[in-house]
């Protein structure tokens, strides 16, 4: 609240807070943009690597329920 009495009452110190602000989101979004690449990177990765295991334990599995069905 106080901020905004100060950006109502002085221009000054508007034009210093509001870009200071924007740099601010901006580098939050650039960071949660750089997260969101790494995690993406890593999920393709473990997709990668994991795939063929999965694919493995889930024959394996349908080929235990099937045997036990039986």
């Amino acid at each position: 609240m106080k901020i905004a009495e100060t950006e109502s009452r002085n221009g000054e110190s508007q034009k210093q807070w509001s870009p200071s602000r924007e740099n601010v989101r901006l580098q939050l979004c650039l960071e949660r943009e750089e997260e969101r690449k790494k995690i993406t990177e890593r999920w393709r990765n473990g997709t990668r690597r994991s795939t063929p295991t999965l694919m493995v334990v889930r024959v394996y599995l349908m080929g235990s329920i099937g045997i036990s069905g039986r």
